[in-house]
This record gives structure tokens, sequence and C-alpha cells, in this order.
């Protein structure tokens, strides 16, 4: 048996593959490196993951997770699951590599995730071998949602939103801005 998790900083999916190739999915919360050590990662796996699972029977556990962007980040997350999943070989790495093999398999080409983080990268069939840092959602991740949602409050404040729409946002989310810029918005 595989388990194979794409692990968030908020939630980790994960797929129990059997050998009849029959598919169980469920999700845990999310660990990254940067924010919870193994002893953690451990103690919430063992309050997480449904109790049926026959930990015994599973011999390859695959997590690709945030986070993972060293081999000390990553040893953090392999020492939790090999704890967890004792008669497991244990692979983690990176969801961007994640994103890679699913997308190109062992084919070479870009592979990109975007969402509330971006990165990219190009990929040899088997590892990255390229990749631009993404500067994280407060330096960079363009096209993230933190990034879109930044750009759109930056647009409102500084008067640059379409006045309709100004309206709509000012009236949905009703917000009380500094009165200076209010009136600049709503004017506009």
């Amino acid at each position: 048996m595989i388990v194979i998790a794409d692990g968030g900083s908020t939630k980790t999916n994960w797929c129990l593959l059997d050998d009849s190739k029959k598919k169980i999915y469920f999700n845990t919360e999310g660990y990254n490196p940067y924010f919870v050590d193994s002893a953690y990662i451990v103690a919430s796996l063992k309050k997480g993951l449904p109790n049926d699972i026959p930990f015994h029977e599973i011999n390859e556990v695959y997590y690709y997770g945030a986070g993972v962007h060293n081999e000390e980040k990553a040893n953090i997350v392999k020492e939790a699951i090999q704890v967890v999943f004792p008669q497991s070989q244990v692979e983690v790495g990176h969801d961007l590599l994640a994103a890679a093999r699913a997308l190109l398999g062992d084919q070479a080409g870009f592979a990109a995730i975007l969402g509330t983080g971006t990165n990219s990268c190009i990929y040899d069939g088997s590892k990255i071998t390229h990749n631009i840092d993404s500067a994280a959602y407060i330096l960079g991740d363009e096209g993230s949602g933190s990034y879109i949602g930044k750009k759109l409050l930056t647009d409102f404040i500084r008067g640059l939103m379409p006045k309709d729409v100004a309206e709509v946002f000012f009236n949905t989310y009703k917000m009380r801005p500094m009165r200076s810029w209010t009136m600049c918005i709503l004017n506009h």
C-alpha cells in the first residue's frame, strides 16, 4: 500500500492507494516545518488520521508539502511520518515537485503552482533543475490570492479602482477608511 500526501500550511490531503488500486481519501491539518516541529506533527497525525488505516500494510509514503525547501525542513516532516508509519519507506519533497510529477510524469518541462502560493520550475523528468524563488506572499507570489488581494486593496485605497467597483467594495465590506481617501475614492 502507498500513501500520498499534499500538505499545505493549513490542511493536508491524503490518499491511500491499496494493492487493488482503490483510493481512500482523508485530511489532516497542515504541517509547514517553518511553524511546527516533528513532535507536533506526530501528535497531530496520531489524533487526526483515521483509526482504520492499516498502518502495518503501508510500505511507501510520499509527502509533498509547503515549507519543505531544504533537507533540514524535509527531515522535520520525514522524522514525524516515519514514527507514525514505521514500516514505510518515506519520501518528503516540496509541493512544487509534486506538481511537476503530477503534470509531467517522467517527461521534462515547465510546471507551476498558482493559488494562495505561487511557484514555478523547470523539471527534468525526475527532479527540479531550476526554480526562481517566489519571495513568499509578502514580497512576491505574483498571481497568488494574497498578491491579488493586496493589489485590490491598494487600488481601492489609492482611488485607482473604478468608482462603481469601489462603491460595491466599500458597501460590501463596510470598511471604515480614513475620511480623506474615502472622499477621494467615492468622488473618483
